[in-house]
């Protein structure tokens, strides 16, 4: 049977942790030094009403970008055509092919 470690020797000594920079430090989530918000981060109602107004505007638009693609597909198109013509990967033209208006 093997011979017990005595736990005085368990345990491993770390050395310790190298300073920060000022730089790496105000990145930390719980540093001292981090920058206050800024005006986009804290967030007026009036900014909030407009950002979630433009996300709506967006995802409108994406729909009927996905309809877009597929009319295009139904038209003849091939998948690497509308996506050099969209702009978009052929994974995102193939996604919004599959999507169907979920």
């Amino acid at each position: 049977m093997p011979e017990a470690i005595p736990v005085e020797m368990e345990l491993l000594e770390t050395p310790a942790p190298a300073p920060l920079t000022q730089r790496s430090a105000s990145r930390t989530r719980n540093s001292k030094q981090a920058s206050p918000p800024t005006a986009a981060e804290s967030g007026t109602p009036d900014m909030v009403k407009e950002s979630e107004a433009e996300l709506v505007a967006y995802r409108q638009c994406m729909e009927s970008r996905d309809d877009l693609i597929r009319k295009a597909k139904a038209a003849g198109l091939t998948e690497v055509r509308i996506a050099q013509l969209a702009g978009h990967s052929r994974n995102t033209v193939r996604a919004a092919l599959a999507h169907r208006g979920k």
